[in-house]
């Protein structure tokens, strides 16, 4: 045997939290974390990307700038006036020839330091003894940059940053330097002067950073042989690094970032090599955490928002869904115990509150049919026990009047023979096999044939007339309703001087409503008096009939259809009101027999 699964047994307020659980704030939740994992992941590339493009951007710009002085450097060996400036003795030129070619020189420079901050000074000198200076004037210039300098024979030198003194009063600052021995352009062995070009170290430094997307990473220049030759701080360009194992890794492993740790701190490390310089970026772990801590805080206000958001779905989802469908459940317990009073209350007109509310119609509507149905029982019951005390065959009653009939006919006594005809009739319509309901139309002929009997009583002191409404003939009714009201309206109708009395009965249709009234033109009754007729005890005859009616009807059709009284100029006026059904929709309950029918829906008699 199959094991049953205890899930199966929990209840809809369990298995909702649990689903709920499941589907929604678990996987959020895991969302989350795969969310901060990447995170770490997605900033801390992010932050390496940058460092690198820095690291290309400070490339690119540091390698335009050498260009352009090394490229002034050129152009002062091969431009015509450069070297008639320095190689022009006083003869071979007039005073004012020199003087142009000064000032035209010294525009030349004054272009490059408008336009380059870091541009510190430029210095010409001349075999010939002549010179330019332009800029700062540097006091103590470094003698052994100029020793090697001449040792390369017109090569470039490049220097390490060095300390000068500038201006006036005297500054200390620290520069880089171009130096470049100047040759004869017929004789590249013979020196014709030398060009001395300065850079401001810390602002070359802040001209590459400038276009830099961010200042998270630590970015320095380093020589092969491990000078410092451009960082932040000032005072440690021209300085030796003092790491020599991360010097090592940065000429080692350029094409990869990695991880180290310097002076207590790690790093992500990137580099890039430009000839014999090394451009060098460093990123604090500690700043990529530092960012990580926004996204940290961003997954947290997730998480806690989706636990309140979850919290508030739950308790919403208990008092609109769970809730109704509770007290549905209990309602319906109470009418598994036979309690039929149990009412679901609607307190909206969604789909909990449609199912309320036809919960509460059915709960209605079987109320009701147990009702009729028990009380039409009682009914029944007693009706056949009526019917065995009387010990009457009806088949035996049927046949007596029918011979009787036709022995007055014999006897050619047609009045009597009608009359007998019209008794069987009505001992027929009462009997109808047991049946309940007849047609309109079959219960207006009853009350013909009771009204013709007492016409044959009373003769020119009763009139009547009948009248059904076309389309209304086979309308179920209760049989035994329309013959107790016109008794009545004949026995008190009348009054003590026995006046003539005309009774009309007509049915038809009042919107979804059939509706019989029995009027007369006598004495009369007061609303009150039929109300007190309608409660009076059961020994009396008049206010039993009304009685009978009135709770036939009630217990049939429910409390809005019934017996009422209509005010009248003269006489009464009593009407019956029954709902209006058709035959194939009531055959469970309604059993129509085939009566005798009259063809006229007028029935007129004077």
């Amino acid at each position: 045997m199959r094991k049953k699964l205890p899930i199966k047994d929990w209840s809809l307020k369990t298995k909702s939290t649990i689903i709920f659980l499941c589907l929604a704030t678990l996987p959020i939740l895991a969302v989350s974390a795969i969310f901060f994992y990447q995170s770490n992941n997605i900033l801390r590339q992010q932050a390496l990307e940058t460092s690198n493009q820095n690291l290309s951007s400070i490339e690119a710009d540091l390698n335009n700038t050498m260009r352009e002085i090394e490229d002034i450097s050129e152009y002062i060996i091969y431009n015509n006036e450069f070297y008639q400036y320095l190689t022009f003795e006083d003869g071979e030129a007039t005073v004012e020839e020199f003087s142009n070619m000064n000032e035209n020189l010294r525009a030349f420079f004054t272009f490059h330091l408008t336009n380059k901050n870091y541009f510190q000074s430029v210095f010409i000198e001349g075999e010939n003894g002549r010179s330019i200076m332009m800029g700062d004037y540097i006091e103590n210039e470094n003698k052994k940059w100029i020793t090697a300098s001449r040792e390369r024979e017109g090569q470039v030198l490049w220097t390490d940053p060095y300390e000068v003194q500038t201006g006036f009063p005297t500054e200390e600052k620290k520069v880089i330097s171009l130096f470049r021995q100047i040759n004869s352009r017929y004789d590249f062995t013979n020196s014709i002067g030398e060009v001395r070009i300065h850079l401001n170290e810390q602002q070359l430094y802040d001209y590459l950073m400038s276009d830099l997307e961010n200042e998270s990473s630590d970015l320095f220049v380093l020589r092969e042989d491990g000078t410092l030759m451009l960082h932040a701080d000032k005072e440690t360009a021209g300085r030796s690094f003092s790491d020599q194992t991360l010097m090592r890794r940065i000429k080692n492993e350029q094409e990869e970032p990695f991880k180290y740790s310097y002076n207590g701190e790690d790093y992500y490390v990137s580099s890039k090599q430009l000839e014999d310089l090394y451009l060098v970026s460093m990123v604090k772990e500690s700043y990529i955490a530092t960012e990580l801590s926004n996204v940290r805080h961003i997954t947290a206000g997730i998480i806690i928002g989706t636990i309140i958001l979850s919290i508030l779905v739950i308790i919403g989802f208990f008092m609109f869904v769970l809730k109704p469908i509770g007290a549905l459940t209990r309602e319906i317990r109470r009418v598994e115990k036979g309690d039929f009073t149990a009412r679901v209350e609607v307190a909206s007109k969604d789909e909990i509150g449609t199912l309320s509310r036809r919960f509460n119609r059915m709960v209605q509507e079987i109320q009701s049919l147990i009702n009729t149905k028990y009380k039409l029982e009682l009914k029944t019951k007693e009706s056949e026990l009526k019917a065995m005390q009387s010990q009457i065959n009806p088949h035996f009653l049927y046949n007596t009047l029918d011979m009787i009939r036709w022995s007055a006919r014999l006897e050619k006594a047609p009045n009597t023979g009608k009359s007998i005809e019209d008794l069987s009739r009505i001992f027929r319509h009462t009997l109808s096999k047991g049946n309940t309901w007849v047609g309109v139309e079959e219960e207006l002929v009853s009350a013909k044939s009771y009204l013709e009997l007492q016409k044959r009583r009373m003769g020119a002191k009763l009139h009547y007339s009948l009248f059904v409404e076309t389309g209304l003939e086979h309308v179920p009714v209760m049989k035994m309703i329309v013959q107790p009201l016109i008794e009545n309206s004949i026995e008190h109708g009348m009054g003590a001087k026995k006046q003539t009395i005309h009774i009309k009965v007509r049915a038809y249709q009042l919107e979804e409503a059939l509706i019989i009234d029995v009027i007369d033109n006598g004495v009369g009754i007061e609303a009150e008096d039929i109300k007190e007729l309608k409660s009076s005890a059961p020994e009396s005859r008049q206010g039993f009939a009304l009685q009978n009616i009135e709770k036939r009807i009630a217990n049939t059709y429910g409390e809005r259809f019934g017996l009422n009284i209509v005010p009248a100029a003269e006489g009464t006026h009593i009407q019956i009101r029954f709902p209006i059904l058709k035959e194939k929709n009531n055959e469970s309950h309604l059993n129509k027999e085939e009566g005798e029918t009259n063809g006229n829906e007028n029935i007129d008699r004077g």
